[in-house]
């Protein structure tokens, strides 16, 4: 068996034949490159298998460098001596080019302009080294006359294979040794870099590859230049500009060379190239919410690992928003997935806004009708946003967003509102990749109020916020004012922190606002995200529920609709300021004979919202309640909304039936306390009144009592749900009458509350449908019968139970 030393021995020399192979592949390209006759002795090349890994792109003192460049050590002869360090670290001597006009080394060779070595592992001292190209100069040049214009640095490591050794290919760099092609390296790419001058550049040079054509025509220029320092500044950046798109030591990049003008002219991309796709700063198309299209800006981008099993492509990219006191930008997280061969970039789940099609135009015009579009969705988001409180109640009839499994409130660490910057008071935020629940979708016809401010509050601190899509955390900037004003094109620091002052806002800030709203469906009682394009005008004050559906006496009708009318403008003052403004109306009675309908209508009557909750809302813990009671008569009074309390038996029982359960007590009290201070409209509805504390009983303004409904309201609750499917032609008018028959016949005089007739209409419409058919007779009289079988059934095992209870209580 062969020793580890015979093994490494073989390893090194197989480095040193690799080498050897490379080095010529390299001046043979060169010699294309310059138009050279020179010949390469050719040579059977050993089974080696070459790989690549790309490298992140960033401005130089921001590199994080990897372990191989770490500990390489630089031995070349003609290696540039540094002699000033920057950012800690030593750097590549800056040289003027004007010493060159003076240069007699190697007679103005011109491949002493450039300097290229592979960097590589030395077998015998295991320290990763320069070593430099067999079209290096033979003559040693000095360094001090200015001669090299930059060093073009290939990195290779080798590894052990099965039986063959593996080189992978791990990218390459450039030292930049010129002045003058330093400055014009950072006058080209300044718009990412923000550096008027770049002494080094790494693999795949993303920088520089998103100022492709602009490098090429400066370079021209220069080149062309009466200037001696810009035309050889010109003229090397041009040789940049060739080893980079001809072999870069980078495979992505060279892919992406190959294919480059397919991807220009033909709009296709493959998944490796897609980060030359996304510069910082470029507006970008997405469909985040209900497929609707939506502009951010590109923040940042992560390469993906292509050794991977599921390679992903992110990237984060700013929206522009209210928060519900200010706008700001607030970034999110955005992945492509991996795919195979190459992609239409229109297709993509996200890409550049210059590569945006329609199905009716294409090219500028699809671009700006889009822009025109989102334009004018942007100004009613502001509109909707800034509206005046008590203002903001809309009818919404669309598809929305909300969480899963989130009631009204959700408790979460609460955050200063004047603590840090915009961006930093979302940091309760979780990556969408985190999101255990992702948001469900329904579809909502009714009222929703729009308020982000409350939204944040009372929302799990995981709650997605647009589609599906968390907030990103993990965003860094500088906060320093030469990155803010060198970057201010790309990155908009100033758009944050803004009042909603309309004299300041442009197109540009209209075009990245989203698509929708976050706010409280008052019909489904959950937060959700609603389309801007759903939102209509709210309802006016109507009184034609109150009075013609509602059935309810006269006289209570009257005291109802003037005390209401009167809510407000009262005069009369309680002797403690702030006390005794609201107005609180009791409604007792049995199930469906119409007290929530009589809330409903009050609402109406008063043209305010109807905030709806229950005990499950507000909860039976006492440490809890009198927070979350709280915060209700806080929203109902942001919202200006009329306030029920359903089935609210447990806040209105008398205390001292209950001498041992403090915390239905507390629950009595707390809401004691709140009625004092409430000063909007308050119904409390409830199915009993065995046991009413008296102290409850002070503070309310006006108390209904609801009894069975008589004959003649079962009649007209029974016409108004028909009458409702005759408009809608559900109603076949040669069967009109005999339905209007039976009604009068039979199921007027049934034991009926409205809820129940309601739910008779409608399963009777339910079986005509089924069988393709409109309402007829028969069906209404089938399920009335049914549902008093089952009354009579419920009414038989009532009293079986009472009776029981009797008889154990005499025992």
């Amino acid at each position: 068996m062969a020793s580890n030393k015979d093994i490494d021995s073989h390893l090194s020399s197989l480095e040193r034949r690799y080498v050897q192979l490379l080095e010529r592949r390299v001046a043979e390209l060169e010699a294309q490159m310059n138009g050279s006759s020179a010949s390469v002795a050719e040579e059977a090349p050993p089974k080696v298998l070459i790989l690549a890994k790309p490298f992140c792109q960033f401005p130089v003192h921001m590199i994080k460098r990897s372990r191989l460049t770490e500990i390489k050590t630089t031995v070349a002869v003609s290696e540039p001596e540094s002699t000033e360090k920057q950012d800690g670290k030593l750097a590549p001597q800056t040289v003027d080019d004007g010493a060159s006009e003076t240069s007699t080394g190697d007679d103005r060779d011109e491949k002493a302009r450039y300097r290229v070595v592979i960097n590589q592992r030395n077998p015998e001292t295991g320290e990763y080294e320069d070593k430099p190209s067999i079209t290096a100069p033979k003559k040693p040049i000095d360094v001090s006359k200015g001669t090299h214009a930059f060093t073009f640095r290939k990195f290779v490591k080798a590894s052990k294979g099965r039986g063959d050794t593996v080189m992978k290919a791990t990218g390459s760099e450039f030292d930049i040794h010129s002045l003058p092609l330093q400055e014009l390296l950072g006058e080209v790419t300044r718009k990412y870099w923000g550096s008027n001058k770049v002494v080094s550049m790494r693999s795949p040079y993303s920088a520089l590859i998103h100022s492709w054509s602009k490098a090429h025509d400066e370079a021209k220029k220069y080149a062309n230049d009466s200037d001696p320092k810009k035309k050889r500044a010109g003229e090397d950046l041009q040789e940049i500009l060739r080893w980079i798109s001809a072999s870069s030591g980078d495979e992505v990049l060279d892919r992406y060379f190959k294919s480059r003008e397919k991807i220009l002219d033909g709009g296709m991309i493959a998944f490796d190239c897609l980060w030359t796709l996304f510069p910082k700063g470029t507006l970008i198309v997405a469909k985040p919410f209900l497929k609707e299209h939506q502009i951010f800006f590109v923040q940042r981008v992560t390469m993906p690992d292509l050794e991977d099993d599921e390679p992903v492509f992110s990237i984060v990219a700013y929206s522009y928003e209210w928060d519900g006191s200010r706008f700001g930008r607030v970034p999110y997280p955005m992945q492509i997935s991996f795919f195979t061969d190459k992609k239409k970039i229109s297709e993509l789940d996200f890409y550049p806004l210059d590569y945006h099609v329609d199905a009716q135009v294409t090219g500028p015009q699809a671009i700006e009708n889009l822009k025109n579009k989102l334009i004018e969705r942007g100004k009613r988001y502001f509109t909707y946003c800034t509206l005046p409180q008590g203002q903001q109640t809309f009818q919404y009839d669309g598809h929305a967003y909300h969480n899963r499994e989130s009631g009204l409130f959700r408790s979460r660490t609460q955050i200063d509102d004047e603590s840090g910057s915009y961006r930093s008071d979302m940091s309760y935020y979780k990556q969408s990749s985190d999101t255990a629940n992702p948001p469900s979708t329904s579809y909502i016809k009714g009222v929703v109020v729009v308020d982000f401010k409350s939204y944040f509050q009372y929302q799990s601190p995981f709650a997605a916020t647009l589609g599906g899509l968390c907030r990103e955390v993990n965003v860094i900037e500088c906060s320093c004012n030469e990155c803010k004003n060198n970057f201010e094109h790309l990155y908009r620091y100033s758009w944050d922190k803004r009042r909603p002052e309309k004299s300041y806002f442009t197109d540009e800030h209209y075009l990245l606002f989203p698509p929708r709203v976050l706010g409280y469906s008052l019909d489904q009682k959950r937060w959700v995200q609603v389309q801007v394009t759903g939102l209509g005008l709210p309802g006016k004050a109507n009184d034609e529920n109150f009075h013609h559906k509602l059935q309810l006496s006269e006289e209570h009708k009257n005291i109802i609709s003037k005390s209401v009318i009167a809510h407000g403008a009262s005069n009369i003052m309680d002797h403690i300021p702030g006390k005794g403004k609201g107005l609180i109306i009791l409604l007792w009675g049995a199930p469906g004979v119409g007290k929530s309908l009589t809330a409903e209508s009050v609402a109406s009557l008063a043209g305010k919202p109807l905030f709806s909750v229950g005990v499950s809302d507000i909860g039976l813990e006492g440490s809890k309640v009198e927070t979350n009671l709280q915060k209700v008569f806080d929203l109902a009074g942001l919202w200006k909304a009329v306030l029920l309390f359903d089935e609210a038996d447990v806040f209105l029982e008398a205390r001292d039936t209950h001498r041992a359960d403090i915390q239905r007590n507390t629950i009595v009290s707390v809401l004691l306390r709140s009625l004092e201070y409430y000063d909007g409209i308050l119904i409390l509805t409830t199915n009993r009144l065995k046991s009413f504390d008296l102290a409850v009983q002070s503070r309310i303004h006006i108390a209904i009592e609801y009894s069975d409904l008589d004959h003649k309201q079962k009649e007209s609750i029974f016409m108004e749900f028909l009458n409702q499917l005759n408009q809608k032609s559900l109603i076949d008018p040669t069967n009109w009458q005999s339905i209007k028959s039976w009604v009068e016949e039979e199921g007027r005089n049934k034991v009926f509350n409205g809820r129940q007739i309601r739910n008779i209409v409608s399963t009777a419409m339910g079986l005509a449908h089924a069988e393709n058919r409109t309402l007829e007779r028969r069906d209404l009289s089938l399920v009335a019968m049914n549902t008093s079988a089952f009354k009579d059934a419920l009414a038989a095992q009532e009293a079986v139970f009472r009776n029981n209870q009797l008889k154990a209580m005499n025992n």
